[in-house]
């Protein structure tokens, strides 16, 4: 739960090797918070780096249970404004990240994906954390 609202693209490539998944992500968010009576528009573009481990998987292995984490860094884009002074600036991100990811098997190819994710920021003007939520379609090639 948190009080920003926004939009986010994510393209990720997987390497999987039994029940472990490695994974290589472009995250591009942009948000926005209220601030004052002007509600400013934030952009993040962040490379995620990180493992997934399958906890839970059915006998078809038609739906996959996976958690995990790693890194992220990246840059932040803050709007400069003359009608709100802000204290931060742009400029380069970096932190952790968690995951819990249910993915749904249609085929041997396509799955449907549902991930919650939760970014922590350690290097940040905007905020600490940052949870996503997305629904995605997954291709294995």
């Amino acid at each position: 739960i948190t009080e920003k609202k926004g939009l986010g693209f994510m393209g990720n490539y997987t390497y999987t090797s039994e029940n472990a998944n490695y994974e290589f992500a472009v995250l591009h968010s942009i948000f926005e918070e209220e601030e004052g009576e002007n509600p400013l528009i934030f952009s993040n573009t962040t490379l995620n780096v990180g493992y997934l481990h399958s906890v839970i998987r059915n006998a078809a292995n038609s739906i996959s249970i996976n958690i995990g984490g790693g890194i992220s860094g990246g840059y932040e884009s803050i709007p400069t404004s003359d009608d709100v002074v802000l204290v931060s600036e742009s400029g380069f991100i970096a932190g952790v990240y968690g995951v819990l990811q249910a993915d749904f098997y249609l085929s041997d190819t396509i799955s449907i994906l549902l991930r919650a994710q939760e970014n922590y920021n350690v290097i940040s003007t905007t905020g600490k954390a940052n949870p996503f939520l997305a629904l995605g379609i997954k291709f294995n090639l």
